[in-house]
Order: C-alpha cells, then structure tokens, then sequence
C-alpha cells in the first residue's frame, strides 16, 4: 500500500511536472509565436514599405515616361500646327502679293492708257491748233498783202513797205514765240508725267519684291524712253516749225524786195 501511495505519488509529481512543463512549453509557444508574429509583422511592414517604395518609384518613372512622350506629342502637334499655320500664311500671302500684283499691274496699264490718250488728245489738239494757227496766218498774210497792194497802190513809199515789213516780223515772232510756248507747255506736262509716274513706280517698288522692282523699273525706263522719243519728236517739229517760219519770212522779204 505504501509502494502503492508511492507510485501514485510519483505519477501525480509527474503529471504535475508534465503538465508544468506542457504549460512551460505551451507559454514559450506562445511567446515564440509573438514574437515570430512581431518579426514577421516587422518584415511584412518593411517588405510593404519597400513594394510601396518600388511602386511609388516604378509608378514615378512610368509617369514621367508618359509625361515625358506626352509632352513630346504636345510638342510634335504644336508645331505641326505652327506649321500649318504658318503655311497658311505664306499662302494667304502669296494670293495677297499676286492680286496686288494685278492690281498695281491693272492700275499701271489703265495709267499708261490713259497717258496715250491724253498723248494722242494733246497730240490731235495741237495738230488742230497749227491748222488754225497756219489758216489764220494765211488770212492774215493774205489781208497783209491786200493791205500791201492798196498801200502801194496809193502811195508806193518807202515807210509803208517799212511797216508792213515789221508787222509782217512782228507776226512771225509772235507766232514763234506763241509755237514754242505751245511746246515748251506740252513738254512741260510730259516731263511731269513722266515724274508722276517714275514716283508711283519707286512707291509702289519699295513693297514689292526684286523681281517686281525688275519689273517696274523696266515699264518705267521704256515709258520713260517713249516720253524721249516724243519729247524728242516734239522738238523735231517744233524745229522743223520754226525752219518753216524762218523760211517763210526769209522768202517774205524777197519777194518784199523783188516787189
């Protein structure tokens, strides 16, 4: 009975111990367990910080991938754009050049037109006016020699042929002073409109471009060179007029000294 007592002492020490070393291991368990949690939370923590790093920077690199060719298409759009624009405007210029082109063009042939006519009016008038000038003369070289005859016939003296000799000179330097006024005039405007016209080309060249200077500065030089021919034609007759004239009075004075 003693051996007995003995042994369930013993089993209960034992079961005592082992239940206090279950509860000894169950606590290190648990403990263990903690802190494993705790490190593990610990690595989990520092492994999601450094994803959220990783992220934040792949996320940061990505963005300013797509920031960056962004940027670059805005920038490819933007100067197409500004190059079509700009073609635009080159464009809209160039139809802008031509029709001012045409206009001045249009305005130059309409100016030397009108030139020609007033040339050709001048030039009418003036032929109309030396057939009168010339009709008036030959009535009044007629009633000069009418006044002549009845002058000789009623007393053939020397003071009478004195005077109708200077009336007859007198006339025929009035009408010369009066033919080259008539020119000088009519030279006068042609020299003006040839400076009218040479200004409004040097106007008109200082917009445009070389080869529309080339241009105008050709029309001007052969309208400038027309302008000279005329002048020159005009002096021509105007010098043939006065030859007239001189011979005319020239063979007035014979024919004065014959008679």
């Amino acid at each position: 009975a003693a051996r007995l007592a003995a042994v369930r002492v013993q089993a209960a020490a034992r079961r005592a111990a082992a239940a206090s070393e279950l509860r000894r291991q169950r606590c290190s368990r648990r403990l263990q367990a903690v802190v494993r949690g705790q490190a593990v939370r610990r690595a989990l923590a520092l492994d999601a910080a450094a994803a959220t790093c990783v992220q934040a920077a792949w996320r940061a690199s990505a963005t300013r991938a797509s920031f960056t060719s962004a940027v670059a298409t805005i920038v490819s759009i933007q100067s197409n754009v500004r190059c079509a624009t700009a073609v635009r405007k080159l464009a809209m210029q160039r139809t802008s050049a031509v029709a001012v082109q045409a206009q001045a063009r249009r305005l130059l042939a309409k100016a030397e037109l009108r030139r020609h006519r007033q040339l050709h009016t001048e030039h009418i008038g003036c032929v109309k006016m030396q057939a009168a000038a010339r009709r008036r003369a030959a009535v009044q070289k007629k009633r000069v020699q009418r006044a002549a005859r009845k002058l000789q016939a009623l007393a053939r003296g020397g003071a009478d042929r004195r005077s109708i000799a200077r009336s007859a000179t007198a006339a025929v330097r009035i009408q010369a002073v009066w033919r080259s006024a008539v020119c000088q005039e009519a030279f006068a405007r042609s020299v003006a409109a040839a400076v009218a016209m040479q200004a409004a080309g040097r106007r008109a060249n200082a917009a445009r471009q070389a080869h529309l200077r080339l241009v105008s500065i050709v029309l001007i030089q052969s309208s400038a060179r027309r302008l000279a021919a005329c002048a020159d034609a005009r002096r021509q007759r105007a010098a043939r007029c006065m030859q007239a004239v001189s011979r005319g009075s020239a063979a007035r004075r014979i024919l004065a000294l014959q008679a």
